[in-house]
């Protein structure tokens, strides 16, 4: 669990992802090392679980209902998100993100444009590509 927060509190590290088999306890790390950290993200850390989504299309109004951000029309969510994230110091949690792999291209765009946001992902499988 140390070694998880070290990470997340490391400047330039914006993406830490936990991987093995089902079982192993990557969420329980998650969360512990999260409660870690809590005082490093003066704005929030927030746990998004994906494993009960059921399409990729809902990964950012999971994000969003996750950091209680209303729904509106008009402006795409994922420049919501970006927003709303852009001056946070915040993290967040993305559990079984192996469910919606299809999402890292928005959770990346995400990183890039909110320079202290940072996520700690769990997952069975090895890449977060995006």
């Amino acid at each position: 669990m140390n070694e998880v927060a070290d990470l997340l509190r490391r400047e330039h590290v914006t993406l830490v992802t936990l991987i093995g088999p089902g079982g192993t306890g990557k969420t329980r790390l998650a969360l512990q090392a999260a409660a870690e950290v809590l005082g490093d993200f003066p704005d929030g850390v927030f746990f998004v679980p994906l494993a009960p989504l059921t399409d990729t299309a809902l990964v950012l109004p999971a994000i969003a209902t996750a950091l209680g951000l209303r729904e509106e029309s008009g402006q795409p969510l994922i420049d919501r998100l970006r927003d709303a994230l852009a001056a946070r110091a915040a993290l967040l949690v993305l559990d079984n993100r192996e469910h919606r792999a299809e999402a890292a291209p928005a959770i990346g765009h995400l990183l890039g444009s909110a320079p202290r946001l940072k996520v700690l992902a769990t997952s069975r499988l090895p890449a977060f590509a995006g």
